[in-house]
């Protein structure tokens, strides 16, 4: 039994502590991983005059919006775009400058579909005024605006989490029989408690309820955090990547200028749509990139044709630009553990996985975490001025 009280003692300094030196940290990631969920529709909201158009019957495919806005402008890499759009919002296409030593002082380009009409451009930096806004929630939730030290400081922060909650589930374990009818009541705890008993209780049940969405978001948190420093590296020497064919190794036929500049996201298009019939009917293209670097284009494919990463995202046809010749086709769901692990990530974490109902559910994970976080300081604060009155 000493042992017993000994090992909850250590655990209560750990997890009082250990929430207290978190607990801003994790409030700013629970209320702004809120914001997020609706990341899309308050951008468009705060900047319509970018995201949203007339509805029409007649608009133009992307691919061909595209490959006309390219050959217009030279001095521009179109790199990706969605293939699918709502009636009513803008193409929204991401750029990079063709000559490196020329920056453009913008990363994103918006079109109206009806006629490819330019509508204007950003820089997609965080910020606070509404060009920029979601970009700085963002900014603020991966690496509270202070780049790599925030980003590192944010993944310990997930690992100080995961420490907490379980340590906090640890102590609501009963020390007595009978064991399942005593840890009820923190599963249950009773609404009509005084304000003070009632935080406790909340407080600990929401911890025992959100556990396991606490610990995916912290897991795939830190994962995403270190992702090349820690999660490549392990996931690579546990699954070998497949070998793909190296572009670097690959001659490259002599173009002018004008000829190497042009695309065709359209005719690229056209091929993987076919490729993919074979392979995947039913499956709709969703997203178009380039890789300027290495002079491919990728049409990624999804069941829904929306530009998400519902389950563990797109099979991406990949062509190189001056042949069209298919590369390869990169397919997470036959890649074996690797790409089920590399690639569940990110759409665990946002809620995308699964559609609208897991990301709700992790909108309130996010409400919950700032919950756990505002009632562990109040409780804290009555415990400390508690012990200064009986001093």
């Amino acid at each position: 039994m000493e042992d017993d009280l000994t090992a909850r003692t250590f655990f209560a300094v750990v997890h009082r502590y250990l929430g207290l030196a978190a607990l801003l940290f994790l409030f700013i990631a629970g209320a702004t991983g809120c914001v997020l969920i609706f990341r899309d529709r308050l951008d468009a909201a705060l900047n319509p005059d970018l995201f949203r158009v007339a509805t029409s019957n007649t608009t133009l495919p992307p691919a061909v919006i595209a490959d006309r806005i390219q050959g217009a402008h030279p001095e521009i890499h179109i790199v990706g775009f969605p293939l699918r759009l709502e009636n009513g919002s803008s193409l929204v296409l991401d750029v990079t400058p063709a000559n490196p030593a020329r920056p453009l002082g913008y990363d994103q380009l918006f079109a109206d579909p009806r006629d490819g009409r330019i509508l204007g451009h950003r820089r997609k930096i965080g910020g606070w005024n509404r060009r920029h806004l979601v970009e700085g929630i963002y900014a603020l939730h991966v690496r509270l605006v202070l780049g790599d030290l925030g980003r590192w400081l944010m993944g310990f922060v997930a690992v100080g989490w995961i420490i907490s909650s379980l340590t906090g589930v640890f102590l609501t374990i009963p020390q007595k029989k009978p064991f399942w009818p005593k840890w009820k009541n923190f599963w249950l705890p009773t609404l009509r408690s005084p304000l003070p008993r009632l935080t406790l209780d909340l407080h600990r049940s929401s911890g025992l309820w959100m556990l396991a969405g606490y610990l995916v978001l912290a897991i795939t948190a830190i994962e995403l955090t270190f992702y090349y420093e820690l999660m490549v590296p392990t996931v690579d020497a546990l699954f070998p990547p497949p070998s793909m064919e190296s572009m670097a190794t690959q001659p490259q036929p002599t173009f002018q200028s004008a000829e190497a500049q042009a695309s065709d996201f359209a005719g690229i298009l056209a091929k993987a749509q076919a490729a993919a019939a074979k392979d995947a009917p039913g499956w709709v293209p969703a997203i178009a990139n380039y890789d300027s670097a290495a002079h491919t284009y990728g049409i990624g494919f999804i069941p829904n044709g929306r530009e998400t990463y519902s389950l563990i995202g797109p099979v991406t046809y990949v062509y190189r630009k001056f042949d069209h010749r298919l590369l390869y086709r990169d397919d997470p769901y036959a890649s074996g553990p690797r790409g089920y692990i590399l690639r569940s990530m990110f759409p665990l974490h946002t809620g995308e996985v699964a559609g609208w109902p897991s990301e709700i559910l992790v909108f309130l994970l996010g409400l919950s975490l700032c919950g756990a976080t505002a009632s562990g300081l109040y409780l804290w604060w009555r415990k400390t001025l508690s012990r200064r009155t009986r001093g």
